[in-house]
């Protein structure tokens, strides 16, 4: 989708450039295809960016960066690009300002260190799977994935940079910080954006929407649970009462029916509790007869 010309073109120099009336569209055709949830939007269109810079990124490297002219860049230019688009296209990153922000997001790249070993599958992906495999199903720490997503499925060795923060991050839990605190003193406090170990569109924002939703998801079911016990305890006293009534009919020789008795209790207590509810203070009980009025 982000390398398909029909619904995007390289020429906007940035995703935020993008018009919404074209996202939209994008979004409207992928609904066409497959059966998403509206939750669901974000992390698509976010994989449509990624997949339409990173097309971008290697058309400008195979089609521009490796020649020194005009001339060969539009004779070598992708064929599924009109020549007037990719004209357009070599004049923007021709300039020096252009080039000079290019050059520093490359030397950023480099520098970037620890990479992770899983591939294409996402960290929603590991950390749902590594809650999955803990005992009470909570959410792993950022320590745990790091650790899990730098190691691989592999085995193999870790180069002497990734081993030495793994060591730093467990010095750091045994000395008794905690997983969050630990990881904080190894990399920092977190940058605006994505929030490290969480995957695509993931932020500080929405994390904590999500814990407080958890939250207010377990006070719901640990009130639930109570009132169930309590449910279930009143029934057991209400049980143990007519066993109790029970036995001492039977031991009594007046010969009544347990069962019409049982129902003569429950019928007198039915009323009673009507009556309570009717006449509260006791001064609008209905008479037991009528007077008329003289």
């Amino acid at each position: 989708m982000g390398r398909n010309s029909d619904f995007i073109t390289l020429m906007y120099t940035s995703w935020k450039a993008v018009p919404l009336k074209v996202k939209k569209r994008i979004w409207k055709y992928i609904n066409s295809k497959f059966i998403l949830p509206k939750e669901g939007k974000e992390w698509v269109m976010t994989g449509v960016r990624e997949a339409w810079k990173g097309y971008k990124t290697r058309i400008k490297g195979k089609h521009f960066e490796i020649y020194n002219n005009i001339e060969d860049m539009l004779k070598n230019r992708p064929l599924d690009i009109p020549k007037v688009q990719f004209r357009k296209l070599i004049a923007y990153w021709s300039i020096p300002s252009v080039k000079t922000l290019s050059r520093l997001n490359s030397e950023n790249c480099k520098k970037q260190q620890h990479q992770h070993r899983m591939g294409p599958i996402s960290f929603a992906r590991v950390r749902n799977e590594m809650r999955e495999m803990n005992e009470n199903k909570e959410d792993p720490s950022q320590v745990d994935v790091f650790v899990a997503t730098r190691t691989g499925q592999k085995g193999k060795e870790l180069d002497s940079g990734t081993q030495a923060i793994i060591d730093k991050l467990k010095s750091h839990q045994e000395a008794g910080d905690t997983p969050e605190k630990a990881f904080t003193t190894v990399f920092g406090k977190e940058q605006p954006g994505r929030v490290q170990c969480y995957g695509r569109t993931i932020t500080k924002t929405s994390l904590q929407k999500e814990r407080e939703i958890a939250k207010i998801k377990q006070q719901h079911g640990e009130t639930i649970s109570s009132m169930k016990t309590k449910l279930h305890e009143t029934k057991d006293r209400v049980q143990s009462l007519e066993d109790h009534v029970k036995l001492l009919l039977q031991q009594s020789s007046l010969g009544t029916n347990i069962d019409e008795a049982l129902s003569l209790l429950r019928t007198k207590e039915s009323t009673h509790d009507i009556n309570s509810k009717q006449c509260p203070n006791g001064n609008d009980r209905p008479s037991s007869s009528t007077r008329d009025p003289k």
